[in-house]
């Protein structure tokens, strides 16, 4: 989950740099009497970079979708990345496999949030704006990346959404919107919608965790325990055990489950 939300912010970084060039050029060509392309061409020549005759509104639009289509590469890692996680935790033969239940788009997403509910019996339970929001974004994603666009494939992912939950809960962005009006805010919320559904998965495995299962007790974050427990009292090697686990998982085991570690590494 920290990695993800790195990558993110750090292309959130990087799109909003580009927005800003682009703001700051529309704002220059409104201060004078040159056409944009003229604008453009001046402003670029400055620069020392060959760049005119360029349709803004339509480059606008491209630039969003393009910018839609790093996230998704960013939830495929955290994905796979989640797969390991999960192994060691206590689920060393957790795998997603490679077909989403039959009714299910084939989505990394799909298979991933399937396997967590059936093999480690939890229900991660999205709502639905935001896996229908999610299946949006991601056919803009894909009619770019594959270079065929499906209307109507787009247009009924977009009528799927529902756009008054949406608004509800991102107040501040007027998105998401059509593919002809695309704006900064779509990028926005893609990337913001993908952060909440991953931290929501990652927060579901919190009662998971098999705190007496060989993967867990062989971490690396336990490896002095044994070594520590010589010198240190029980009370202060369970309080030390917490602390390795919350270092590790971000999650503090019970009383009784500390007990269980303790007891299997002395």
């Amino acid at each position: 989950m920290k990695k993800l939300k790195k990558q993110l912010g750090e292309m959130d970084a990087f799109t909003q740099y580009i927005e800003v060039a682009l703001r700051h050029l529309e704002q220059g060509y409104n201060a004078t009497e040159m056409t944009y392309n003229q604008y453009v061409k001046a402003t670029a020549t400055e620069l020392g970079v060959n760049l005119h005759n360029i349709d803004i509104e339509h480059y606008k639009q491209k630039i969003i979708l393009r910018h839609l289509i790093i996230p998704r590469a960013f939830l495929e890692s955290f994905v796979e990345d989640l797969q390991e996680d999960i192994k060691g935790i206590g689920y060393p033969m957790f795998d997603i496999g490679k077909k989403a239940p039959a009714g299910m788009p084939n989505t990394e997403l799909n298979r991933l949030i399937n396997h967590i509910n059936v093999d480690l019996h939890i229900t991660v339970d999205l709502t639905g704006f935001q896996k229908d929001l999610f299946d949006y974004y991601r056919t803009l994603r894909n009619a770019l990346a594959h270079a065929s666009i499906d209307s109507t494939k787009i247009e009924d992912a977009y009528n799927a959404l529902d756009i008054d939950a949406i608004h509800a809960f991102y107040p501040t962005l007027s998105a998401p919107n059509k593919i002809e009006n695309l704006t900064f805010d779509d990028f926005t919320l893609c990337t913001a919608n993908i952060k909440n559904i991953a931290d929501m998965i990652v927060c579901s495995l919190e009662s998971a965790i098999r705190w007496n299962s060989p993967e867990v007790l062989s971490n690396a974050c336990f490896a002095n325990v044994k070594q520590k427990a010589k010198v240190r009292t029980k009370e202060r090697m369970l309080g030390y055990i917490k602390h390795c686990a919350n270092m590790t998982w971000n999650i503090v085991p019970s009383d009784a489950d500390c007990e269980i570690i303790y007891s299997s590494l002395v």
